[in-house]
């Protein structure tokens, strides 16, 4: 796994032919078929936040701090949890997906992929993963290796625990109906539409308020039904479920992380220079006492927005003097 692989627009259709990707998402599926809908996930671990398509990034992230692979890796001694939006965007999808199926199929009990808002067939649909889809595997391939990946997303867990302390989920805890662990584990999959549900919902769409002065619950930039939370409502959601943290995804910083809610909810990103903005990447690793380092691959001096192959409605990158009252570091542990 090096960073410096080109990557062309044949790289993974000459490795992995269609047929093969069949057998890839039919063994995936049995596994998160097996698996609960909230993982219990062992410490000490790796968080890593929306990849969106950026292949390089991922592994860049394994060459700086550690590759998933028993073979001079860390994945015998280490989880990875890998927090949802692996598709759209960027231009090596795919690339991404068939990485993360094999590593999730090598290694069930180590690796843990959790759904994003973007493992949604409506959503995936126009942000550019099908014209990449088509590019790589042709105009019949293509589409049916979209499918076949859609099909497994919809058995994606909605969430992972890290040592009973620690819950991941993508989004957040939306209008405030979610109250407990739970309440996740009783929703049925498979889940192919993400937006009739108005849980799932706010599990994989929803952000925290950007002042943690703000209570409560309140309209979202995003528009429709989406909402933002404030800090009550995460500091209630912990000590109800006796959680020390809670860490999501689902929006870009300036550093690839953020803590919110005095420390008791974190944000991480991993897909550096965001649709052409520029911004850090990051993971979050978790030590077996609790402690959150996060490790970061810097953004590119020189991004050009022009890489990106679908820029449209995407977050803006959230920079340090856009919050108000939040914690800059995590104190929950």
């Amino acid at each position: 796994m090096k960073p410096q692989w080109k990557v062309s627009k044949t790289f993974i259709a000459s490795l992995v032919p269609v047929d093969d990707l069949q057998l890839l998402c039919e063994e995936a599926t049995k596994i998160l078929q097996r698996q609960e809908m909230v993982v219990d996930v062992e410490a000490p671990a790796k968080v890593f936040g929306d990849i969106h398509g950026q292949f390089c990034d991922v592994l860049l992230l394994f060459k700086m701090y550690g590759i998933p692979d028993h073979h001079g890796g860390d994945v015998e001694s280490v989880s990875y949890v890998f927090n949802g939006d692996f598709v759209d965007r960027g231009n090596t999808s795919c690339e991404v997906v068939v990485l993360l199926l094999c590593l999730k199929c090598k290694y069930p009990d180590r690796v843990w992929l959790i759904r994003g808002n973007h493992e949604d067939p409506e959503i995936n649909e126009v942000y550019g993963w099908p014209e990449e889809c088509r590019q790589k595997y042709g105009p019949v391939g293509g589409p049916l290796f979209r499918d076949l990946v859609n099909g497994v997303f919809a058995w994606l867990p909605l969430g992972a625990v890290i040592e009973k302390k620690i819950l991941c989920l993508h989004g957040g805890l939306g209008r405030g109906t979610l109250e407990t662990i739970q309440q996740i584990k009783e929703i049925p999959r498979p889940i192919y539409d993400s937006m009739t549900d108005e849980l799932v919902m706010d599990i994989l769409w929803s952000d925290p308020i950007q002042n943690d002065g703000i209570k409560g619950v309140h309209a979202n930039p995003r528009g429709g039904d989406i909402v933002e939370f404030g800090p009550d409502l995460v500091q209630r959601f912990c000590m109800r479920n006796d959680l020390n943290l809670i860490i999501r995804s689902h929006q870009p910083f300036e550093d690839g992380y953020m803590f919110f809610a005095r420390g008791h909810l974190a944000s991480v990103f991993s897909a550096r220079d965001y649709c052409g903005q520029s911004n850090d990447g990051a993971l979050l690793f978790i030590s077996r006492a609790g402690k959150i380092t996060p490790k970061v691959i810097k953004a590119r001096p020189d991004v050009d927005p022009q890489q990106y192959p679908c820029t449209r409605d995407a977050s803006p990158v959230r920079r340090r003097n856009d919050f108000a009252n939040v914690w800059t570091e995590n104190n929950a542990s």
